[in-house]
């Protein structure tokens, strides 16, 4: 279920309220159909306290106001559609937003599954926790990043490769420290024995097939928070220096990544101004965008497994949150051109 706030704050963002209205389309089981009209979004304001003052639809120049925002948000699903192409399932028709026409599933669920992980406050139900999914994931997107014989993990404590490295740190450190070619800088017995991750989720390791040297490799940080201040105190968790380099002896810079769901995008090079520069700086920052084209990429390149891994953890997701754009409530579904 969808429970959405149609508020000043929300009205006034493109990005959030472009968000809003994909997101109705695709997960409210109580909005009819597959498209999303200026009446549904009239009809959406109606019905929640637009700002503190007002508990009803404003009228007069702020209804002019409001629709311009409601365009605004619809020329930006349209640049979605021309940046993401396939990848992105809803097309602007006139004042309406909905399914695009002979639209591959396959392709563009990875978006709906980032979608809603962007907004998980809003959606209601049982369900595997959203957080853990998303690392599974973003696990699969840094795959596209590597070469094919790099082995990507997940760190973070209740995963099941962690499991296979070491529930306790003592135990994850020592195998991670042979994993790199390295040394313990401490006795093993002043290494923690609970389940710390060191603000790391993932880690994937390049080897270079001998012992002369260390591999390449890189740690990443997910987080599926709405705030960009939270972007900017995870953008370097997952720096060794932070922590693991006070266990494992380091000698080369490690690479730093950052996934989020979200698509805080106004313009395809620029970012949403309310993200600053040095939220996503000393990290390589994959919001959404990055994430379907890695996972595209992924699923391109290689052989059909990744594919089937990725489609099974979304469509179990959506299936139990009762997405209508889950496998068995899209079967009988064919959009209109």
């Amino acid at each position: 279920m969808l429970e959405i706030n149609w508020n000043e704050g929300v009205v006034n963002d493109p990005v959030i309220l472009a968000d809003y209205i994909e997101l109705t389309i695709a997960i409210d089981s109580e909005h009819e159909g597959m498209v999303f009209t200026h009446a549904d979004f009239v009809n959406a304001v109606q019905e929640a306290p637009y700002n503190d003052i007002e508990d009803s639809f404003l009228e007069g120049d702020e209804v002019d106001e409001t629709k311009c925002h409601f365009e605004d948000a619809l020329s930006l699903i349209e640049r979605r559609r021309q940046w993401l192409g396939s990848l992105h399932p809803f097309v602007v028709d006139g004042d309406e937003v909905r399914l695009a026409p002979g639209s591959d599933r396959d392709e563009w669920t990875p978006y709906v599954f980032l979608l809603a992980c962007s907004h998980y406050a809003s959606i209601t139900g049982k369900g595997p926790r959203l957080e853990t999914e998303f690392e599974k994931i973003c696990k699969e997107a840094m795959k596209a990043l590597f070469s094919e014989s790099a082995d990507v993990f997940l760190f973070s404590q209740f995963s099941h490769d962690r499991a296979k490295l070491g529930r306790s740190a003592r135990e994850a450190v020592k195998n991670l420290a042979a994993m790199l070619n390295t040394s313990m800088v401490r006795p093993e017995e002043e290494i923690p024995t609970g389940p710390n991750e060191f603000g790391i989720d993932i880690i994937a390791i390049d080897a270079l097939d001998d012992r002369l040297g260390y591999p390449f490799f890189a740690f990443a940080q997910c987080t599926v928070s709405q705030s960009s201040r939270e972007w900017g105190r995870k953008n370097s968790e997952a720096r060794a220096d932070h922590g693991l380099a006070a266990y494992i002896l380091l000698n080369v810079q490690h690479s730093n990544f950052l996934f989020i769901p979200h698509l805080p995008r106004e313009d395809f090079d620029t970012l949403d101004e309310s993200v600053l520069p040095h939220e996503i700086s000393n990290c390589v920052f994959c919001d959404r965008y990055r994430i379907c084209k890695a996972l595209h990429r992924l699923a391109y390149f290689r052989d059909g497994e990744p594919r089937r891994f990725i489609a099974e953890i979304i469509d179990a997701f959506l299936d139990s949150y009762g997405a209508k754009l889950c496998s068995d409530s899209l079967s009988d579904f064919t959009p209109t051109a």
